[in-house]
């Protein structure tokens, strides 16, 4: 899962990790990005194995498990915010999918060309890649499961924590709340805060609520 080809190949994977990752921890916090790294690269490695056993039997051959990482953030990155736009040296703004696309071509082409069957494990990067995003949209958040079990054996255990009690009032159909200017200002960036570490998923119904009106608020 940490080794590259060569140094300058590790530099480059370095660089496209921490672009994807980057893009990936903003819009979802950055707590989902230690699960895609593991699990992307173990999705990779059982990959390699099936399918290089019936392709393959008998063959031996070195799979570089850091690649197949990359192909897992790059997909789930572009599955997460297709349309998120890029702007690169010579080539100018780009959607990310399609930056996506050629990236992970170039990745089994070269792969290809090298007659070494690591774009076996490629198939399956890719493809826990889109399924991360798609069973989180669809409520069955697998970082969430994944973080539970790194808790347990790092004896750590989630707190939820609260700096300020907001309360909330409601009227005909509107909502209003009391807090003062300096309370709200803190209260707020400490959501958004929350947001960035664990996503919007794992606030509390009331950070949800503030957040709603902090929104609507002239």
């Amino acid at each position: 899962l940490f080794v590259s080809g060569s140094i300058l190949h590790f530099i480059f994977n370095m660089l496209f990790l921490y672009w994807f990752g980057t893009i990936i921890g903003d819009l979802i916090g950055d707590k989902k990005i230690l699960p895609l790294y593991i699990l992307g690269g173990l999705s990779g490695a059982v990959s390699y194995l099936i399918l290089g056993f019936i392709i393959f039997p008998g063959s031996n051959f070195m799979i570089l498990g850091l690649d197949s990482v990359i192909l897992s953030f790059a997909v789930a990155s572009a599955v997460l915010a297709p349309d998120y736009g890029l702007r690169l040296i010579l080539i100018g703004n780009i959607r990310l999918k399609f930056l996506v696309i050629i990236f992970v071509l170039l990745e089994f082409l070269y792969a290809l060309s090298s007659y070494n069957p690591i774009y076996l494990s490629y198939l399956g990067s890719v493809i826990f890649g889109w399924y991360y995003i798609y069973s989180m949209r669809r409520g069955n958040d697998i970082s969430n499961k994944f973080n539970k079990i790194i808790n347990i054996f790092s004896g750590l255990k989630s707190k939820q924590k609260r700096n300020l009690s907001v309360t909330f009032k409601s009227g005909n159909k509107k909502r209003d709340y009391k807090v003062k200017d300096n309370e709200y200002k803190k209260e707020l960036d400490r959501i958004l805060d929350k947001i960035k570490q664990e996503g919007y998923d794992n606030l509390s119904d009331e950070e949800k609520e503030f957040l709603f009106l902090a929104s609507k608020r002239e």
